[in-house]
């Protein structure tokens, strides 16, 4: 994946946001976008002005970056991802960590709505991701090598940073949120899973299924971000019945004031381990 349409993607950021640089982002999943209207962004600016990006294309995602001052740190907020079943490859997916690393970040948190694999992770709880499966087919390092990304081939042992996690959990459950700790696993998707495949995701040690985030960690890890990543769960994958993203925007909605809560708890705990 070259680096020179993400490069000019950055610079066009920089000018516009008028922000040398920032001390963390937040990549906002399904469902997640309006559960930081707590904070207030000094300037936005919409995907659609960000060739690279070039919109939001999935119901849930605002599709919009905002720059704000949160406690006392200065944080790039992507509202909304691109993924990589939408068919325009990697770059898209990786912008928002390739911007993080310019501004120079410590750190990026990573959200998602993603379905249960196991019964002790109900829906309108919270997955802490410990470690992750990749199973899309794909990895968004394939390719010449870039040295942006660090080393061609990254250790990613360590990639999610466990003494955060363990605070985001502490706090989290110290205010009666429900949060688990959970291993996630990414899948091309656009479909969802099969009871079959919930199955064997489960037999594989997967706590979660979902169609993102996994790509995001692989490069902010390998270029050498500390990385959060929290999932929603919005259902049970591969249940009796139909899923559809409308059941998964719904279920974020209607959890939307826990959502808040547990994103200023998560956000307040990044900013201490700072």
């Amino acid at each position: 994946m070259k680096t020179d349409l993400l490069e000019k993607g950055y610079q066009h950021i920089r000018r516009t946001l008028e922000v040398p640089n920032a001390d963390a982002a937040v990549i906002l999943g399904s469902g997640w976008s309006d559960a930081i209207d707590f904070v207030r962004p000094d300037r936005s600016m919409p995907y659609s002005r960000i060739k690279i990006v070039a919109g939001c294309g999935v119901d849930g995602h605002a599709g919009r970056l905002d720059s704000c001052r949160l406690h006392g740190k200065r944080f790039l907020i992507f509202r909304g991802r691109r993924h990589f079943y939408e068919g325009n490859g990697w770059a898209p997916v990786a912008f928002p960590v390739y911007a993080a690393v310019r501004a120079g970040c410590r750190h990026i948190l990573l959200t998602n709505a993603a379905g249960s694999l196991r019964s002790r992770i109900p829906p309108g709880s919270f997955m802490i991701i410990r470690d992750h499966l990749n199973l899309m087919g794909s990895n968004p390092l394939i390719g010449p090598h870039q040295h942006f990304w660090g080393p061609r081939f990254p250790d990613l042992s360590g990639t999610y940073d466990e003494a955060v996690a363990r605070r985001v959990l502490r706090a989290m459950r110290g205010s009666s949120l429900p949060a688990h700790f959970g291993i996630y696993v990414a899948v091309s998707g656009p479909c969802y899973e099969t009871p079959a495949e919930a199955s064997a995701l489960r037999r594989l040690g997967a706590d979660a299924v979902g169609m993102s985030t996994v790509p995001e960690a692989i490069l902010a890890h390998a270029a050498g971000l500390q990385v959060t990543a929290v999932s929603f769960i919005s259902n049970a994958a591969g249940a009796s019945g139909i899923t559809t993203h409308e059941d998964v925007l719904r279920a974020a909605s209607s959890a939307r004031r826990t959502m808040t809560a547990a994103l200023r708890l998560i956000l307040r705990e990044i900013v201490h381990a700072m």
